[in-house]
This record gives C-alpha cells, structure tokens and sequence, in this order.
C-alpha cells in the first residue's frame, strides 16, 4: 500500500502570516501521496499557489493532492472550481473533487460534501435560515450563476446532496483493496 498522509485544515496562509511554517519538523520526504482534505488556506484560487510553493520545501507536489473545503472557497465563487484547479494545476499539484484516486490497492475518495440542513433535529428550513446568519460561509463565498449572490444555505445543500450521492454510488461500487 501507498505510504499516504491525509491532512485538513492547514489553513496555510495563516501561519505564513505568522511566519511559520506547520510542517517544520517533519519528514515528509518518504511519502507517496500527500491529501489535502479541505482548507488549505482562505481564498484558494489566490492563496493556493503560495501555500503549495511552501510546501514544496518538504514534498514533491506531483504526489500532492489538494482538495477544497470552506475556507478555500472565501473570497471566491462556489461555482468556478476551475479557478482551483488551476492554482492547484499551476503549482504542480492535483486537485480533488468528486475524486476517486487508488494507489497500490486502496482507493481514496474525495469530495467537499458541504452540511446536511436536515440534521440536527430541526428543520432543514430552519437550519438553513440560521447557517445563513451565523456562519461566515454565505458572506464569504459567491455564485457566479446567480449573479455573484452570496452563496445561500439553500445553494450549498444542492452542493452537498450532489455530493453525497457521487460519494454513496463510489461505495456502493465493489473495490477490492482498502
């Protein structure tokens, strides 16, 4: 099996501006693959290209692979996942979403999932009104389909029903390995 590292929550540029490095100290040199699962940094499609040049002190970026969460949507649009792709891309990483990646016999699935609003015990209807005003995701991330409107709770659970279904049908597919 592949030797990999699953890290999240990075948040990259926040030590940068601190002048710190969170990787000091560790060897990541003997890894396979690196997996980024979700905040790497706020801003992505600008800040990725500097965090991945960071990183790049202590693996190889073709054996990275970043894919988004929240934060790395700020300051963006929720639909123009090519702006990621390509900070990603451009860097000499891969980017994940929606991505079943298999090494040496274990299979990797990746997608950002967003929050179910019919969790909880209340209604979806109600959770979404509250996630819209107490979480910094519906100020912070735009849709370009609609306008650049702030991203609603009711766009991001479309996001999150789409992407449960593509993460049940990868289960539901037989897979040999791990």
């Amino acid at each position: 099996m592949a030797k990999a590292l699953i890290i999240a929550d990075l948040h990259a540029d926040m030590w940068a501006d601190r002048g710190q490095d969170p990787l000091a100290g560790h060897d990541l040199s003997d890894l396979d693959l690196l997996l980024i699962a979700g905040d790497l940094s706020n801003k992505g499609h600008i800040q990725w290209r500097y965090a991945l040049e960071r990183l790049s002190a202590h693996i190889d970026l073709d054996k990275v692979h970043v894919g988004p969460g929240n934060h790395d949507y700020y300051g963006g649009r929720i639909d123009r996942e090519d702006k990621l792709r390509d900070a990603a891309e451009a860097a000499g990483a891969h980017f994940m979403q929606k991505t079943e990646l298999i090494r040496e016999g274990a299979r990797f699935l990746y997608c950002t999932l967003w929050t179910d609003m019919r969790l909880g015990g209340l209604t979806p209807e109600f959770n979404r009104m509250r996630a819209e005003s107490k979480m910094n995701d519906h100020r912070a991330i735009r849709v370009e389909a609609q306008g650049y409107r702030r991203m609603s709770a009711l766009h991001s659970s479309g996001v999150h029903a789409d992407h449960k279904a593509w993460l049940e049908e990868r289960l539901a597919t037989p897979f040999s390995g791990e």
